[in-house]
């Protein structure tokens, strides 16, 4: 029995024919035609005319007729001898050539189809025949459109003899199959090798979540099991966001599914009972202050009131149909400098030169400002008189470290050695000698008002003079031992008693004495962009648009456009000049994250995390105004966190974080695939070379480097 696209099933003894024999890899090429990743059988004469007639077609590369007739296993017609047959699956060194011929989609009736039927026509009833040529499994839309399906094919360690809905939230909604498998049968991910089945194909039934209710005259969004059912709007979310403290559904039915209540801060009271879009959480100093901060008047419970006395102060109540009326602070807390009534009527008619602070807040001594009490002690002086640094319990110094004026512990070899390691500068007040690394040289007089300084150690003597008394070129160099260097050049003075030295363009070879050439062009800022090396020398030169200019620096032509600065920022994208000035805003986002430009086209990309779309705009001459504007989405889940376009083939990629997966489209919009999937976990951000082909996705702690075909 064999197999024809997976599907096709005829049985060789119907016709008069044993099962074909084993055949090595040869005879396999040279005797069957291949058709993309599976071949079928033709006859001669007639039918071999029309198969090939066809064939040609679609593709000629991919389809040939050559007669091998069967030895002593032939059938004698009118046409001539009927050929082996053999099965579908591709076998090392059996393939079409590059696989990727296109396949015609043979489950809908058509000329090809009529060209399949009468190919069949010589080995099947006509029964068999017109199922055989409907059922045939190609893919009919994905990544993988009109190819062949392979089965079994596995997945996640699961085998699969039909098409599947397992993960089909990436698949568009729909069943697929796998059009590549490796050596051991694995579909071979993050390459688009798939597609989604067309009708005709083994489909089973669809097993995953229906939701209970349906929009206004549409069907539902059918959810998976990793996905959660947004009610009447039918829309799936990843199962993730439910109970995340944000809405996502329309409704809000994500966070009224028996969340848990969030983890509240360390000091703040919870309230009894967690609700949606409610206080839950809420400062100590509102707990028992006679107003309703919880929704179930939690904070309001078991409190042991004032009860008012004689010069007491009343603060009355924000909001009389949310609190519990009147509460009576006594008068010391009158002026004190911090609102302890919610009304602030407590701190209303006082001393107006001092700011009066939150209780959640710290007053500095000044008076002149209140800061955060998480800013107190952070060895910085937040209020500017050093009150919010004093009375702090650090830790002490130890051994081999010292102490700044901030209380901050800097290694003690750091101190007075020409470097402000404190944040305050003390590590570097009253020096009276100061103490260098082991790579630097100490100049006496070096610094501001002849205050020591450190230097590095290749600066002494070079000829130039980098401490203010001349030190480095005077005190630590010797030429002693010059005379027996043998020096090609010169010789130089230097901390060991001389050293070779060879003129500009040249360098001291491996024995220390010759010259030999200098290649500048290896080496870190000679030239801006192109560089050619010369015997003693270099040359530098500028790529198309750009002028030289002071022998080594490239310039924009003055004739191009001024160069300008694209970015996003939250809601906005922004553009500006080089020098952070004229900055206007070019379009409105929700929550921007990625972006890229397409230079020669004028083409303006970014994505929004919140919308899930990336947007496309077309700018105009001056670059700050939108002409068209389109977007680029996929159904279901998605996360465009990050995009980057291919500027030579015209391509889209987009990093889908939720997905962990790299989507890729053309930018007309008409084509999407998925070019990465596997061995991603977190991609964060994505950059192209496509000069060479390579991509560079940030995920996790590491870069990774890949193929932009995946």
């Amino acid at each position: 029995m064999f197999k024809i696209a997976i599907f096709v099933m005829f049985v060789t003894s119907a016709v008069g024919i044993p099962p074909a024999e084993e055949n090595t890899q040869d005879d396999l090429c040279s005797n069957y035609s291949w058709f993309g990743y599976f071949c079928v059988p033709f006859l001669q004469c007639s039918h071999t005319n029309v198969i090939k007639q066809g064939a040609d077609q679609f593709n000629p590369r991919s389809y040939t007729c050559q007669a091998a007739p069967h030895p002593d296993k032939a059938k004698k017609s009118k046409c001539g001898t009927l050929l082996e047959v053999c099965c579908l699956h591709p076998r090392p060194g059996c393939d079409s050539g590059d696989g990727e011929g296109d396949i015609p989609n043979w489950t809908k009736k058509g000329p090809k189809t009529e060209i399949i039927k009468e190919f069949l026509g010589g080995i099947l009833s006509n029964t068999e025949k017109n199922a055989a040529a409907e059922t045939i499994c190609i893919t009919d839309s994905g990544a993988s459109a009109h190819k062949p399906c392979i089965f079994p094919f596995k997945f996640n360690g699961v085998t699969y003899n039909q098409c599947t809905w397992v993960s089909s939230h990436l698949t568009e909604h729909k069943p697929w199959c796998s059009t590549m498998v490796d050596e051991t049968g694995h579909h071979i991910g993050g390459m688009g090798k798939w597609g989604n089945c067309a009708p005709g194909c083994p489909i089973p039934p669809d097993d995953r979540e229906v939701p209970v209710t349906e929009k206004k005259g549409e069907i539902a969004e059918i959810c998976t099991s990793d996905q959660f059912s947004c009610g009447d709007s039918g829309k799936c979310i990843p199962q993730r966001w439910v109970c995340d403290y944000h809405k996502d559904c329309e409704n809000g039915e994500d966070e009224f599914n028996n969340c848990p209540p969030p983890d509240c801060e360390s000091g703040k009271f919870s309230c009894g009972a967690y609700k949606w879009n409610a206080t839950y959480c809420i400062p100590p100093h509102y707990r028992c202050d006679k107003n309703y901060d919880c929704h179930d008047h939690s904070d309001e419970q078991n409190c042991n009131y004032r009860q008012q006395h004689e010069g007491d102060h009343e603060c009355k109540p924000t909001d009389k149909k949310d609190s519990a009326g009147s509460l009576f602070i006594p008068k010391e807390d009158v002026c004190d400098g911090y609102f302890d009534c919610r009304d602030k009527s407590d701190e209303a008619n006082c001393d107006k030169g001092r700011v009066p602070c939150e209780l959640s807040e710290f007053q500095c001594r000044n008076g002149e400002k209140c800061i955060q009490k998480y800013q107190k002690c952070n060895h910085r002086d937040e209020c500017g008189d050093g009150s919010d640094e004093e009375d702090c319990n650090f830790p002490p110094c130890h051994s081999g470290q010292f102490r700044c004026e901030n209380a901050l512990c800097i290694p003690a070899r750091w101190r007075c050695d020409g470097y402000k390691d404190c944040t305050d500068g003390t590590d570097e007040k009253n020096c009276t000698a100061v103490s260098c690394a082991d790579n630097k040289f100490n100049c006496p007089q070096g610094g501001k008002g002849d205050t020591p300084k450190c230097i590095d150690k290749s600066k002494l003597c070079d000829g130039k003079q980098d401490c203010l008394d001349g030190a480095d070129e005077k005190n630590a160099c010797s030429n002693s031992l010059c005379s027996s260097l043998g020096c090609e050049f010169e010789c130089r003075s230097s901390l060991e008693g001389g050293t070779c030295t060879c003129p500009v363009g040249k360098k001291v070879g491996n024995d220390s004495r010759s010259c030999i050439d200098r290649n500048e062009c290896e080496e870190w800022n000679f030239c801006d962009q192109k560089c050619e090396n010369t015997n003693g020398g270099f040359k530098c030169t500028c790529v198309e648009g750009y002028e030289l200019k002071d022998k080594t620096y490239c310039q924009a032509k003055l004739t191009y456009p001024k160069m300008k600065i694209y970015f996003t920022h939250t809601d906005s994208i922004y553009t500006m000049d080089k020098k952070g000035n004229s900055r206007v805003s070019i379009a409105n986002a929700t929550a921007a994250s990625g972006l890229d430009f397409h230079y020669k086209r004028k083409l303006l990309f970014f994505t929004d995390t919140d919308k899930r779309k990336v947007y496309q705009m077309q700018l105009d001459e001056s670059g700050t105004k939108a002409i068209t504007k389109r977007d680029y989405s996929v159904p279901g889940a998605w996360s465009p966190v990050a995009v980057a376009v291919d500027w030579i083939s015209s391509n889209l990629y987009v990093v889908d974080s939720l997905g962990q997966k790299i989507d890729i489209f053309d930018l007309e919009g008409d084509y999407h695939a998925i070019v990465m999937s596997s061995n991603l976990t977190a991609p964060t951000d994505i950059a192209l070379d496509p000069k060479v082909g390579l991509m560079f996705i940030t995920d996790n702690n590491r870069i990774l480097r890949a193929h932009m075909d995946g």
